[in-house]
């Protein structure tokens, strides 16, 4: 039914007696988004989640501490309205890589200006044979392993833009 729903648990606290009390908070997420969501990425520190739309569309949703939607944005990726079909965190949680059904991977992180942020394309690396598939980030540096439906798998680095290899 196109809705994202989350539960995070926000509090533990611990009884005299060594008990331990979780406090869970639900959020769900149903109204404004421009399509049906195909991929979704979260950050580490949980507190901004992204979502990728079969039309073309990439959105940001900005949690608070106590779990609650702080803000959302949302921008159209591409001109063409190609699906978004893969999602991940490049290392450093500041780019978001994204694969799509025409089987570009790019990278976006939000460009702030004075009244608000942006999702914005930084970059675009090497084109699959097909749709991507999967994104693998690593969790050491700026390189992301990319699979495409046809069974190619790109090993680029995100900042020079460099193919460094193809299986």
């Amino acid at each position: 039914d196109n809705r994202i729903v989350m539960t995070r648990d926000i509090a533990v606290s611990r009884g005299l007696l060594g008990g331990n009390t979780i406090e869970r908070k639900q959020l769900v997420i149903s109204d404004g988004i421009p399509g049906q969501v195909t991929s979704l990425a979260l950050n580490r520190a949980g507190d901004a989640l992204y979502a990728g739309t079969e039309n073309g569309h990439l959105m940001v949703f900005r949690l608070d501490d106590q779990g609650n939607l702080a803000s959302r944005d949302a921008v159209a990726a591409f001109s063409d309205s190609r699906s978004v079909t893969a999602l991940g965190m490049v290392f450093g949680d500041v780019s978001l890589a994204v694969g799509d059904s025409e089987g570009l991977v790019s990278t976006w992180s939000e460009v702030r200006t004075d009244e608000s942020r942006t999702l914005t394309c930084i970059h675009e690396l090497v084109w699959h044979r097909g749709p991507v598939t999967a994104i693998l980030p690593s969790q050491r540096d700026q390189t992301l392993m990319s699979l495409g439906e046809g069974g190619d798998a790109h090993l680029d680095y995100v900042t020079s833009e460099k193919h460094l290899l193809a299986l």
